[in-house]
């Protein structure tokens, strides 16, 4: 859960295509919302990464319970 928590930071690959489809004249509010995309996720990424565990705990609970005992 933390290793993915920690890629949703992740946004720079967006920008790059938007500003391709900038550049090709497909959309030019594209640039914008991408920029917003990254930034939002760039402030939610950490915040999700450090409370990664209190998250995990209810379904590594229910996963335990649900386990048939051998």
């Amino acid at each position: 859960m933390r290793a993915g928590t920690a890629l949703v930071a992740r946004g720079e690959f967006s920008i790059v295509i938007a500003g391709i489809a900038v550049a090709e004249g497909v959309e030019s509010d594209l640039g914008p919302l991408a920029a917003a995309y990254v930034l939002a996720l760039a402030i939610v990424g950490p915040v999700l990464t450090r409370t990664a565990d209190r998250l995990a705990a209810p379904l590594v609970a229910r996963r335990v319970v649900a386990e048939p005992a051998r």
